[in-house]
């Protein structure tokens, strides 16, 4: 049998026993620094903590109504020649 389709035969219950098996059970959220904002335990202080990166820059193929590409506004625009990984390193 080929391994694409026994992939692809494994149970919900199985993908999750994997999962379990390999990963704890802790779930880490992040908070974008596009919007100021603190709950009860916790409250964004560094805005450098969660920097916003916008690989296509200004531009939004979906351009949505709700948004009409207005989120990408604060984020910072990838530089395609420098590429994201040197991008991040450089905010080291």
């Amino acid at each position: 049998m080929d391994s694409t389709v026994d992939v692809l035969s494994i149970t919900a219950q199985q993908a999750f026993a994997i999962r379990k098996a390999n990963f704890p059970n802790n779930i880490t959220f992040h908070a974008p620094g596009l919007k100021h904002f603190s709950i009860d335990g916790f409250e964004q202080i560094n805005k450098k903590a969660f920097l916003p990166i916008s690989i296509t820059g200004s531009g939004c193929a979906l351009n949505c109504d709700h948004c009409d590409s207005h989120i990408l506004d604060p984020m910072i625009p990838l530089n395609a020649k420098e590429g994201l990984y040197k991008m991040c390193k450089n905010f080291l």
